[in-house]
């Protein structure tokens, strides 16, 4: 598998195309939910196969909350036959690491924040982090290396 990140890709109409491809099956039309998303994000995380074919992705976005840096973990997508084998952590791993770098910039923790409508991305977490956990119904705090990404979902 191929990772690539994509920085301001909502003038790519070709990507789009395959972004909605991907998305079509999980949505009775997710043409609202893109539209949303692509004004949201300004980062694409692509999974592509040896022939380029796009199986995943995650968008992500930078946000400020009381003058704090924030990550906003927007839309992930995968290919139905390449669900529950990890395509989606490879994205997500990825986009960890950027916000690792980013964290090194600042002199608080950062948090990431996302919605979602399944468990499945606490599911991802709590498969790559010891320490992923729900705390009430809203929060999720991961401790990773020598820095600290909080997760938390809005409600």
């Amino acid at each position: 598998m191929i990772i690539e990140k994509v920085i301001n890709f909502q003038a790519d109409e070709k990507l789009k195309d395959e972004i909605f491809t991907l998305a079509r099956p999980s949505y009775i039309d997710p043409t609202a939910v893109l539209q949303r998303e692509f004004v949201n994000n300004d980062a694409i995380y692509l999974v592509r196969t040896d022939e380029n074919e796009l199986v995943a992705f995650v968008m992500t976005g930078q946000d400020n909350l009381e003058s704090r840096k924030l990550v906003y973990i927007g839309l992930c997508c995968v290919h139905h036959e390449h669900k529950n084998n990890g395509v989606i952590k490879l994205a997500l791993l990825e986009s960890i690491k950027d916000s690792l770098k980013l964290q090194e910039t600042i002199d608080y923790p950062l948090y990431c924040w996302l919605t979602t409508a399944t468990p499945s991305i606490f599911n991802v977490f709590s498969h790559l982090f010891d320490k992923a956990s729900l705390i009430g119904i809203s929060i999720a705090e991961y401790e990773i290396m020598n820095g600290h990404i909080h997760l938390f979902k809005a409600i």
